[in-house]
């Protein structure tokens, strides 16, 4: 089974502890170690990323993830998968939807 993940966006807000108003950045988003993947061989790819910030102990204490067959669905609630909101300092999420069809493109966002 191959499946195909393009990171389309990814999206960061309400990650940060109260108060934060330096900038934060999101970088390295990698969906099964790869930050492209042309295809990818696993029923359920682990999805990562790194935060950034110029403040010295800045965490991440919630995410979410989407997953969507077309770029459009990632943000009209289409999503193939949503994580909900989870509250965690965890940058390595795998995924947890349905099965995912071989062949298709699969686009990504967390935030």
């Amino acid at each position: 089974m191959i499946l195909r993940f393009r990171i389309l966006s990814v999206l960061l807000s309400a990650l940060l502890t109260a108060g934060c108003t330096d900038a934060v950045t999101l970088e390295q988003p990698r969906c099964e170690m790869q930050e492209q993947p042309l295809g990818v061989a696993v029923a359920n790819p682990v999805f990562s990323w790194y935060l950034v910030s110029d403040e010295f102990e800045v965490v991440q204490t919630a995410y979410e993830i989407s997953v969507a067959a077309a770029p459009g669905e990632l943000c009209s609630g289409s999503a193939v998968w949503n994580s909900g909101r989870v509250e965690s300092d965890v940058m390595q999420v795998s995924y947890g939807g349905a099965a995912l069809v071989p062949g298709c493109d699969y686009y990504w966002t967390v935030r």
